[in-house]
């Protein structure tokens, strides 16, 4: 999904793409989200209800979805170290 919404510090607009009922770098209250402004790079609460009917052509994208892709990689990449390392110190390998 995709809104645009304006950034609560530096009120600028920007695209925010969003998955439902998933993020893992966006903290989410109901309708708002506390995210961080792809133009002013500051972590502001945002409206998602207040959406805004604008040409989206030239915006900045915050995409979640991207985000969240990096973040499980390097989770499970921190995962496998962590289990290697307990396997080597239980002397099991």
């Amino acid at each position: 999904m995709q809104s645009i919404i304006s950034c609560g510090k530096c009120g600028k607009n920007f695209i925010y793409r969003w998955i439902p009922f998933a993020s893992l770098t966006t903290i989410r209250m109901g309708n708002k989200r506390y995210l961080r402004c792809p133009v002013c790079k500051k972590w502001s609460f945002v409206d998602i209800r207040r959406t805004q009917k604008i040409n989206s052509d030239k915006l900045p994208v915050y995409d979640d979805m991207k985000s969240s892709i990096l973040v499980l990689a390097s989770t499970a990449l921190i995962i496998m170290a962590l289990a290697i390392w307990i396997l080597f110190k239980t002397k099991i390998i």
